[in-house]
């Protein structure tokens, strides 16, 4: 986005500054481009240009670094920085200009990269003086809009005159010709005298995306607010950059005019128009450390009494809080991040959570903490929310009100398989489509697949593939479509039938030879691929009302404007509220107005008559004149007209009228009839007809041909004939099975020959019958047609021969199952001629290596087989000495059956099977490919149809992702990533971090005689994903009151004492006043010396292992006894070792040693005898899961009572239910308690007063 702003970096070069500007050599637009030309000679970029053009418009992008620019000629890079638009422009023509010339003007973007760091301005640094300059800037992205497109070609249209005119669209605002310009052909009228119509369909568009980005929160200090820039990127380079990404944006800083038209301001806002965009993977290197620093830290680390100068660094100003202190202290400097060798992370961030009564302190070592960490955010109050805390989809003015994806406070940077070309076909809820338009760009999830990141995109819909135990075709759900970035050879596959995949070298294909998984690059050059011969039929059929265009018209009969209006008074008390609501015209229901065709459907669904209404033909138009049909659908009647269009016909659309036609010749007077027929059933209007003399050269020789031209007006038939032929005839496959014979019939009346050839073989007479169909001079219409014959089990080979392709059928099976499929709707089928042996095509080969080895496991008695003349099939497919074919195949099986088990005869019938074929390798080539290559998620056989063969699902094992909301912090916490599933944008994004959470009793203070679950409004399964729980109780105290009190009195003679000093006024103060309250490390040395402390990697040494074992299993042990507690779980056990491996690296200590190990064991018990302790030991259950072991027993106990008591109609009476109660030992408190929090949560309900009954959980 280059355009022009209101700031002065577009100036022309011919603008002198004052100051050292001056001395800068300036250059006209010629000089430029010269420059750039010698520029790129001497630097080697031609040959670069002409490998971006080769690959245009997959590439559409030249990168150059500036230092070699700069190298080159610094006057010019200086010129760049100054002058972007003009350097780039001239840049980007040349470019042009070394492009070899072609048919399409390639529009090739020069991108300059890797700016010096002076040139890398902070986002609060922005000053007016770097409007309009090539400058740099580094940070978080927080929010990404969808990817949109961009008019920067309008093409209008005069109504006057008709003439098409251009507008150039530059800057952020939409403008509209002033006049009917004469130079480009119009008729100079003035917008005034005239109006102008936008054609969007050919205006030209660029792709451009809007992000806005923050500074990195390494950058700050103390309590500052992050400031933001918006920028926008366009092209290519949209659609790479989600929230979370830490990036940098090299582009023109360029403003824009505040205020509303007619009220504009003096102030503006500021944005980037990013040229080039480059990844930041930045640790906490970033944070500089000197020579001297090292030196310091490591001496500070080597004093043994370095724990207590951390704990004595943290908020010394808070009085007291020495365990909690310490374990903060520890979370600083978080365990050991780890990948084992089966691809599991374990995280090394520890989870902590503060919890007591309001005025002890949380929030103060909250924030405080948040300033020593070097990538600390704080997030308080209201606005710490799910979202706020992790990731949500937004919907503001930002994305100009769609959704857009931010990241929250958990969000940050970050440092499978897909094997399919993008072009590749895949079967998509009974169409092929290209795998890379499956994709859906606006609901992307993050995921990895065998160590490789990956994009997934839900899906959810059914494909076609083969079920490997019975080798029959299987409609399995495809849930995810799946991607990944690649760069590498790409091996192009031409196959005998006429497909053609691209796959990566390694993805899985089935092996035609043995029916085993095999990798490409391992397949034989002349080797076979699985193919789908039948793929997944249709039943349902097309109705007219739903696939017309919106914007089409009705005219309804009385009759049925009446019983819409009848349907429509019991929702609406006027005609007039009616026509407001869905927008139709004053008469469309009471008059001769027309209804849309989009209203109409609103209407019908809103009353439940869309069913109904669809079966009937109405009256349909494009603007004002309507016809009516015969038929509400596509019938086959309609099909085959359409299909014989196809073959032999033509459809002219105006912007008025559409007329479709049909061409045959006077001696195929069967066909013309069957047009006619037709025609008839479909339309109540015939087909006029008119008799044209043909003349043609054949081998030199003049012809003439009498034939007739059948032509309907209709812009009805017109558009069923667009909406199953064009893209390539993208809904064929839609149509049912039924009226797809028709269709079929329809080509083969056209433009099929069914030959019948003689030839002598062995001195016998053999007759070879063959179909072939000349239908379009489009590829990919053409394999559509091929896929429409699979439905009906019939392969097909597609050819091509001077630009003509023909598919041919010639497996006298496949033939015969053509004929048969269409004879109840073709006049050219013949019959067969008697078979004189069975003969069959390459197809229909069976793997032999699967049949000899199945055979061997099959004991028949030979004089059976004789008998049937199978006996030498049998023994030479057995030796592998001919290669089986299915129809012998399928008698053998049948002869071999009573010798057979289940399980053989199965396998033998499965591979006789017509829904698989061997397709055979023609040709392979190596291509080179950069970019996205993808692969469908089929969890359910684990295999699908591409470009007509069997591949194989590669990404079978993803890691866990969970979208739900209430689990968005469970992922932070556990998983370490964040899922956002709203308003149709779908994303997992990076949250690697420690998370230190504070939360308030929700009765106000915290009671100790309740459980942590039973006050806080946090779920067990949140609360258990914290390492660390403190629960922090203001408990009145005579002594501890006393010094709390006079360190608060201190701290604020202290604070005194300094801001006397910072006016400049003496006061008198000691340091044995002062000390208590200075940390012992300064903030920025802290942040340092945790830096520093994070690239220390230690392993625990064989004591601290069998330390913590033992501590382990010591507690474990006490609830071994039955009907004892769980004291502890793994899950503690991972916090154990997390905090000993914090506390060495606290030491910078490359070992974790014992006294490791004692210290995070010691914070372990402190924290559970606290928060899960009961009547002397743990019970993590009342973390986990919020009831602890005697409330459990309670439970068990309270519902046998209620049981007990209950009379036939399961009531039990409340007196009854506490005096039992209470010689069970259960305090009438306690049982009263159970039961109205049992009644809350639908546990048990009262059918009278004080009589309850237990709710029966289905």
């Amino acid at each position: 986005m280059m355009g022009t702003s209101a700031a002065g970096g577009s100036a022309g070069p011919s603008r002198r500054r004052t100051g050292e500007e001056r001395t800068l050599v300036e250059h006209s637009q010629e000089e430029l481009i010269a420059k750039w030309e010698e520029f790129f000679e001497e630097a080697g970029y031609q040959s670069r240009v002409i490998s971006v053009a080769d690959r245009y418009p997959e590439e559409r992008t030249l990168e150059v670094p500036f230092d070699e620019l700069n190298r080159f000629d610094t006057d010019m890079a200086i010129f760049l920085m100054r002058h972007p638009l003009n350097a780039l422009t001239a840049g980007e023509e040349a470019i042009r200009r070394l492009v070899p010339p072609g048919e399409e003007a390639l529009q090739i973007h020069l991108r300059i990269k890797g700016l010096p760091r002076d040139r890398r301005v902070q986002i609060r640094d922005l000053r007016a003086k770097h409007l309009g300059q090539y400058i740099s800037v580094e940070g978080l992205v927080r929010k990404s809009t969808e990817v949109r497109p961009r008019v920067v070609g309008a093409l209008f249209q005069c109504l006057r005159c008709g003439t098409i005119l251009k507008e150039e669209q530059d800057g952020q605002n939409f403008r509209e010709p002033l006049e009917c310009y004469e130079e480009q052909g119009g008729c100079k009228r003035s917008a005034s005298a005239t109006k102008f119509k936008l054609l969007t369909e050919t205006s030209l568009y660029l792709d451009t995306q809007k992000i806005e980005i923050q500074e990195a929160p390494e950058g700050l200090r103390g309590g500052e607010e992050p400031q933001r820039l918006t920028a926008y990127v366009e092209d290519d380079l949209t659609g790479h950059i989600t929230p979370g990404q830490r990036v940098i944006l090299n582009g023109v800083l360029r403003s824009v005019q505040k205020g509303r038209p007619g009220a504009k301001s003096t102030l503006f806002d500021i944005f980037m128009d990013v040229n080039s965009t480059e990844m930041e993977t930045v640790e906490f290197e970033e944070i500089e450390v000197t020579e001297e620093d090292v030196r310091l830290i490591q001496e500070a680390g080597s004093d043994p009494d370095i724990v207590r100068m951390m704990v004595n660094s943290i908020a010394p100003s808070i009085y007291g809080l020495h365990v909690e202190k310490e374990a903060l202290a520890l979370q600083l400097f978080s365990g050991v991040s780890k990948v084992l060798p089966d691809g599991r992370r374990i995280r090394g961030d520890i989870h902590l959570l503060l919890v007591g009564d309001p005025g002890t302190a949380k929030s103060e070592l909250l924030s405080y903490m948040s300033r020593l960490s070097p990538r600390g955010i704080y997030a308080t109050g209201k606005a710490a929310t799910a979202a706020g805390l992790t990731a949500s989809a937004v919907r503001d003015e930002f994305g100009e009100g769609r959704w857009t994806l931010e990241a929250g406070a958990l969000v940050l940077a970050d440092k499978g398989l897909a094997c399919l070309h993008p072009d590749s076909q895949v079967f998509v809820d009974g169409v092929p489509r290209r795998i890379g338009r499956v994709f859906d760009e606006k609901r992307i999830l993050k995921a990895s697949s065998h160590g490789r990141d990956l994009e997934l995109s839900p899906l959810g819909v059914g494909t076609a593939s083969l079920d490997l135990n019975q080798l029959l075709t299987a409609r399995p759900e495809a849930t995810l479509v799946a991607r990944r970035r690649y760069r590498g050879p790409i091996l192009r596959v031409l196959l005998d039938s006429g497909f053609e995949l691209r796959l990566t070298p390694d993805h899985l294909v089935l092996d035609g030879s043995n029916m085993e998984w095999t990798r490409l690059q391992d397949l034989s050059p002349s080797g076979r691929f699985v193919a789908l011969q039948k793929v997944p039929g249709e039943s349902t059929p097309v109705y007219l009302l739903d696939i017309l265009p919106g914007d089409w018209i009705v005219q309804l009969t009385s009759g049925e404007r009446r019983e819409l209006r009848t349907r429509l008074a019991h929702r609406y008390p006027s005609l007039a509220a009616t026509n407001r609501a869905y927008g139709l015209r004053r008469e469309a229901l009471s008059g001769r107005d027309a209804v849309r065709v989009g209203q109409l459907r609103r209407i019908l669904r809103d009353l439940g008559l869309h069913e109904t209404w669809r079966e009937r033909p109405l009256a349909f138009g494009r603007a004002s004149a309507t016809e009516r049909l015969r038929v509400a659908r596509i019938t086959p009647e309609l099909a085959y007209l359409v299909g014989f269009v196809l073959g032999d016909g033509h459809v002219a659309t105006s912007d008025r009228r559409s007329s479709v036609s049909a061409f045959r010749s006077s001696v195929n007077l069967r066909q013309i009839r069957r047009i006619l027929r037709a025609t008839k059933a479909v339309t109540p209007r015939p087909m006029g007809m008119h008799s044209r003399e043909m003349r043609s050269e054949i081998r030199g020789r003049p012809t003439r041909t009498d034939s007739y031209d059948m032509h309907r007006g209709s812009n009805l038939l017109a558009f069923v004939y667009s909406w199953l032929t064009e893209e390539d005839a993208a809904n064929l496959l839609r149509l049912d099975d039924e009226t797809l014979r028709a269709f079929l019939a329809g080509v083969v009346d056209s433009d099929g020959c069914i030959s019948i050839r003689k030839s002598w073989k062995f001195d016998r007479v053999c007759e070879d019958v063959d179909v072939e169909l000349v239908v379009s001079a489009h590829r990919e219409l053409n394999l559509r047609i091929m896929y429409a014959l699979r439905r009906f089990d019939i392969f097909a080979r597609l050819r091509e021969a001077r630009g003509v392709y023909r598919i041919q059928i010639t497996a006298r099976g496949d033939v015969a199952r053509l004929l048969e499929c269409i004879a109840p709707y073709s006049v050219k089928g013949k019959s067969l001629p008697l078979r004189k042996s069975l003969v069959s095509a390459r197809h229909e080969e069976v793997p032999s290596t699967v049949v000899s080895n199945l055979l061997r496991e099959i004991r028949p008695r030979p004089y059976r087989l004789l008998e049937k003349e199978l006996g030498s099939t049998y023994y030479s497919y057995r030796r592998g000495e001919r290669v089986p074919r299915k129809e012998p195949l399928a008698k053998l099986a049948e002869a071999l059956r009573p010798w057979s088990t289940e399980e053989q005869y199965r396998r033998l019938k499965g591979l006789a099977c017509k829904d698989y074929a061997l397709d055979r390798i023609r040709q392979i080539h190596v291509e080179e490919y950069d970019g996205y290559v993808y692969d469908l998620r089929v969890p359910d056989g684990e295999n699908f149809l591409c470009d007509g063969v069997i591949v194989h699902n590669c990404i079978d094992e993803m890691d866990k992702m969970n979208p739900q909301d209430r689990s968005a912090i469970h992922e932070a916490l556990e998983q370490q990533r964040i899922s956002v599933a709203k308003a149709g944008i779908t994303a997992v994004l990076q949250a690697r971090c420690a998370v230190l959470a504070a939360a308030n009793p929700k009765f106000g203070r915290f009671d100790e005689h309740k459980y942590i679950s039973e006050q806080i409004d946090l779920p067990p399964t949140l609360l258990s994903r914290f390492d660390i729980i403190f629960s922090m109780i203001d408990r009145p105290e005579a002594e501890k009151d006393r010094q709390l009190a006079e360190h608060i009195l201190k701290g604020h003679r202290v604070g005194e004492i300094a801001k006397r000093r910072e006016e400049g006024a003496t006061a008198s103060g000691t340091k044995e006043l002062e000390d208590p309250y200075t940390p012992h490390f300064s903030p920025d040395f802290l942040r340092k010396y945790v830096a520093y402390a994070k690239r220390i990697y230690p392993v625990m040494t064989d004591e601290a292992m069998t330390a913590i074992e033992k501590k382990y299993l010591e507690i474990r042990k006490t609830g071994e006894a039955a009907g004892s507690s769980v004291p502890i779980t793994p899950r503690q056990l991972e916090a154990i070792i997390r905090l000993s491996e914090a506390s060495a690296r606290l030491r910078l200590s490359n070992e974790v040693t014992i006294d490791d190990a004692d210290r995070a064991v010691r914070i372990v018990e402190y924290w559970m005898g606290k928060v899960a302790g009961e009547e002397g030991h743990f019970d993590i259950d009342i973390i986990q899961t919020g009831i602890s072991q005697s409330q459990r027993e309670q439970i068990i106990s309270l519902r046998d009572i209620i049981n007990e008591l209950a009379g036939p109609d399961g009531v039990a009476d409340y007196e009854d239910i506490i005096r039992v109660g209470q010689d069970r030992g259960l305090p009438p408190a306690k049982v009263d308690s159970w039961l109205k929090r049992w009644a809350q949560e639908g546990d048990i309900y009262s059918p009278a007063k004080n009589k309850y009954k237990l709710v029966e959980r289905l």
